[in-house]
């Protein structure tokens, strides 16, 4: 686990955190029984301001590292980064192992929202795959959407965990 905050460092693009290998081995497998396509990573991005970086990131990589959130994190860092949207908005993502394993996937954007890490000026919260992002895939060089799923908080709000998989599944994945 990288301990530095990302406002502190200008010479790495990126900080990380990892789960442990308990966080594989716990995983639901209940997406099998649908014979989805296996997708690779993915992740859920946060666009955070440089002010609450710090203390958005600490939340984030503390409840990764302890296998509560996630395979992994990262944190853009104050290095000016060429693929960046905006520059008083940093990115944070949130990585899932497996990104047709709807229950982790909703799990995850679920848990963010329940520790309040979504920050409350960001409208939606986009989930993209890493094969899209090896591919360049970026909405500033496309203009097109790039991500796989965008869901808003009123999507989850008051739903308790098994609400929201269930409901994630039939509108997302259409099953």
């Amino acid at each position: 686990m990288d301990e530095r905050m990302p406002t502190e460092v200008d010479t790495d693009t990126w900080i990380w955190a990892d789960e442990t290998d308990d966080y594989i081995d716990n995983l639901d497998d209940r997406y099998l029984e649908y014979d989805l396509d296996e997708l690779g990573p993915g992740k859920w991005m946060l666009f955070v301001k440089t002010d609450d970086l710090d203390e958005i990131w600490i939340k984030i990589r503390d409840l990764t590292v302890t296998d509560q959130l996630g395979c992994g994190a990262k944190s853009a860092t104050m290095k000016p980064n060429s693929k960046a949207r905006n520059s008083h908005e940093k990115l944070i993502c949130v990585y899932v192992s497996e990104a047709s394993d709807f229950v982790e996937v909703a799990s995850v954007l679920w848990k963010l929202f329940q520790n309040n890490l979504v920050p409350p000026y960001q409208k939606s919260v986009p989930f993209k795959t890493d094969s899209a992002t090896l591919a360049g895939n970026y909405v500033k060089d496309t203009k097109r959407p790039v991500s796989t799923y965008k869901l808003f908080p009123k999507e989850i709000d008051g739903k308790s965990l098994e609400e929201f998989i269930d409901y994630f599944r039939k509108e997302y994945l259409k099953m």
